[in-house]
Order: structure tokens, then C-alpha cells, then sequence
């Protein structure tokens, strides 16, 4: 796997409003700039690399947490923008709990639609696709579930949104690593996945 830096972005208010954030889709426009675009292969699209979480309004400013395979470009950013990352050590994935924290966009291909996940069904869609990922949830906190909806090029979009709060415990070291590297669900790009996570010590 590849090397992981994590960090966070403060925005002060005159940043919040020089960069005009409103909405997820302008948080998505101003994580990504801080991550030119480059090539995977040639072949394919450009790639970001980079997931973020929104952690709202704190005493210092608007808090975005970051997570990427390379960190972001920190150089003459104004005043009221503050990035700070680090690369993170390889023994932080090497632990067997955590606690974890996540926004995740629970939807599932149906007909050829993405589909947000029932309320009543997010518990089952949860523990699945953790088991598919490399874990499983030992104690499971499902948190306030809504849409949200940003204007993107001109069209309406809508994402599902869920909180999710927990204990987990890895059954798969490898693919552990590969969620966390990758994020947890679709939309990443727009906020959701980053799988925050604290290791629990079982002395």
C-alpha cells in the first residue's frame, strides 16, 4: 500500500467567504485544488487521490479533515487558510480496534440507478459492506440519515447522507488497509468515506 498523509484545512470566516463555500460541491472545488490533477496511466482519467470530511464550524474556523496517498500543495496560501498534514506511520493501521467515526452515502445500483439504501435496511447495508471491506462493527451508532442536494455544472444533485459512530475490529489486515486508503462507500470525491479512526488498546 501506499504511503497515507492525513491533516486537516481551517478556513477562517473571510476564507469561507472569499472562496465563497456554501455547499458540499464548493468544499469538493477547494479540497481539490489543493491536489493538481495527474495521470494514472495514461490511459485514464486524472486522479485526485484525496478524500476530506467535513467537521463544521469550530472555535479556530470551518474544519475539513484530509486523507491522501500524497499531501497537498501548502505553499502561499493566504492568511485565513491553514493545512496542516503528516505522513501517517504504518504501525497506525496495524491495530486490531477502533473507534471510528464516518459520513458515508449509503446507495446501491438497481436497474442500472444508484439508489439511497432504505432506513430501515442501513444497519444490514453497514455490517455487509464492513465485511467486505476488511472488518467488522463490534458496537454500531447510526446517527442522523438526510439529503443533501448542491448545484454541479448546472444540474441538481443529491446524496444520501449518514452518520456513522462505532467500534470495529479488523478481520482482514490487507483489505483493512485498502478501505481506509480508498474511503467507504461511494462519493468520495464529494465528502464522504473518510473512515476517521482512533486505535482502541486492548490492555
Amino acid at each position: 500500500m501506499s504511503e497515507l498523509y492525513a491533516g486537516k484545512i481551517i478556513l477562517k470566516p473571510t476564507a469561507m467567504g472569499r472562496l465563497r463555500i456554501r455547499d458540499r460541491y464548493s468544499l469538493h472545488r477547494m479540497v481539490l485544488d489543493l491536489y493538481p490533477c495527474r495521470e494514472t496511466d495514461g490511459k485514464g482519467p486524472f486522479a485526485r487521490d484525496v478524500q476530506w470530511a467535513d467537521r463544521g464550524e469550530h472555535l479556530a474556523g470551518r474544519e475539513v479533515l484530509l486523507l491522501g496517498n500524497r499531501p497537498p500543495l501548502t505553499e502561499d496560501l493566504p492568511d485565513d487558510v491553514r493545512v496542516m498534514v503528516k505522513k501517517l506511520p504504518d504501525s497506525f493501521l496495524e491495530h486490531e480496534i477502533y473507534r471510528i467515526r464516518m459520513d458515508v452515502n449509503p446507495c446501491r445500483c438497481v436497474d442500472g440507478r444508484r439508489q439511497a439504501v432504505p432506513r430501515g435496511e442501513l444497519e444490514k447495508w453497514l455490517h455487509d459492506k464492513a465485511e467486505r471491506s476488511g472488518f467488522t462493527f463490534t458496537h454500531l451508532q447510526i446517527g442522523r440519515y438526510s439529503a443533501t442536494r448542491f448545484v454541479k455544472e448546472r444540474h441538481r444533485v443529491t446524496f444520501a447522507e449518514l452518520r456513522v459512530d462505532g467500534i470495529v475490529r479488523v478481520l482482514d489486515a490487507d483489505l483493512f488497509k485498502q478501505t481506509v486508503a480508498n474511503g467507504f462507500g461511494r462519493g468520495k470525491a464529494f465528502g464522504y468515506g473518510l473512515m476517521q479512526i482512533i486505535p482502541i488498546s486492548l490492555q
